[in-house]
C-alpha cells in the first residue's frame, strides 16, 4: 500500500534528521494502518533515542512476535535492555540476533554481544565475541577496540 509506504520514508527521514517525536507518530500511523515488523522496530529506535528505553524494547518485541526472522529486532531489544542495565537478558537476546543476522553483518552483533558480556567481566567470552566479529569484519573498530581493552584484562 502506498500510503503506509509513504509514511515509513516520511518518518525515517525526520527519524535521520533527530526528530523522533515527529517520527513516532508517523510510525504508530502506519502501525495502525498495516503493522509491520519493521514499523514496530523503527518506532522502537526512535523511543530509544529519546531514552525511553522500557517502551522501545516493548516496540522490538512487537517487532519479533510478527516476525520472528527479523534479527534487527532482536538486536535492538538487546541494546534496550542493555541501556536498562538488564544485561543478562540482553545477552539472551544478542544470542538470538547472531542466530538470526546475515553473515555479512554478523559482526555487528558480535560486537555488541562482546560489550554485553564485557559489562558482565566476562572477559574471555568478550575477547570470543570480539574476535568473532573481526573475522567476519577485520576492519570493525568497536571490535577491534574490545580485542585492546580484552587483552589488557586477560594479559
Amino acid at each position: 500500500m502506498q500510503q503506509i509506504q509513504d509514511l515509513m520514508t516520511r518518518a525515517h527521514a525526520l527519524r535521520l534528521q533527530g526528530q523522533d517525536l515527529e517520527a513516532i507518530e508517523l510510525y504508530k500511523e502506519s502501525i495502525r494502518l498495516q503493522p509491520t515488523a519493521e514499523a514496530y522496530n523503527s518506532l522502537g529506535i526512535s523511543l530509544s533515542s529519546l531514552k525511553r528505553y522500557e517502551e522501545a524494547a516493548q516496540e522490538n518485541l512487537n517487532a519479533i512476535y510478527l516476525d520472528d526472522s527479523y534479527w534487527l529486532a532482536y538486536n535492538d531489544l538487546a541494546f534496550n535492555l542493555f541501556k536498562l542495565d538488564r544485561i543478562a537478558e540482553a545477552v539472551i537476546w544478542y544470542e538470538k540476533a547472531i542466530n538470526r543476522v546475515p553473515d555479512e553483518l554478523s559482526h555487528i552483533v558480535n560486537s555488541n554481544l562482546g560489550e554485553a558480556f564485557e559489562l558482565k567481566k566476562s572477559w574471555m567470552e568478550a575477547m570470543n565475541c570480539y574476535v568473532e566479529a573481526l573475522t567476519n569484519n577485520p576492519k570493525y573498530e568497536p571490535a577491534l577496540e574490545g580485542v585492546i581493552r580484552m587483552s589488557g584484562y586477560l594479559n
